[in-house]
């Protein structure tokens, strides 16, 4: 692989991932409920835009552990197994229209396995990909961009516009009355 990839994570996680590499989550709970299924414990997730890294890990922030200062880390792809990198979940369950939620965890993962070589297909329509695998310490480094904290203070003001929006709609919602529809008179 060449080129550079992204990953974003709250600034507590850094000092441990720069020790011992980006891992899989394995058995810490998934914290990416806004999509359509939960990560894969098995996979570590990246992305080719900085932006998109921001954009991603300051939803978990926000919403999980009360805007919790973040950071984005810059992968060497130089040093990735290309077998290991296959196409993100929600995009294989947008493309061909299937019920991976529904499907036990094995064959999500053969079906995972069966999409394997479109990887780079999911990371150009949809910006991200799953990496079965540990990614090595020597591949990671901190991302240092001039404007970066400008940008990610201007993502957290709309992320919570947004999610204030929305709160107050499904408020609204929950407050509506059913009513019951009668039969022809």
């Amino acid at each position: 692989m060449i080129g550079e990839f992204f990953h974003g994570t709250l600034t507590g996680n850094v000092e441990s991932i720069l020790r011992g590499g980006l891992r899989p989550r394995g058995t810490r709970p998934a914290h990416d409920e806004y999509i359509q299924m939960p990560s894969y414990p098995e996979f570590v997730y990246l992305t080719d835009s900085d932006v998109f890294a921001v954009k991603h890990i300051i939803r978990i922030s926000e919403r999980r552990y009360e805007g919790a200062p973040i950071t984005i880390l810059r992968v060497d792809a130089s040093g990735l197994d290309a077998s290991l990198a296959y196409p993100d979940e929600d995009w294989l369950e947008d493309v061909f229209d299937c019920d991976l939620p529904g499907y036990s965890h094995r064959k999500q993962l053969s079906y995972m396995r069966h999409h394997r070589l479109r990887w780079q297909e999911c990371l150009t329509v949809n910006r991200t990909f799953a990496y079965r695998g540990v990614i090595k310490p020597e591949l990671l480094s901190e991302v240092t961009i001039p404007d970066l904290e400008h940008f990610i203070q201007y993502e957290r003001a709309v992320f919570q516009e947004q999610h204030q929006e929305w709160r107050q709609g499904n408020a609204r919602r929950q407050e509506a009355v059913p009513f019951a529809v009668d039969g022809p008179a």
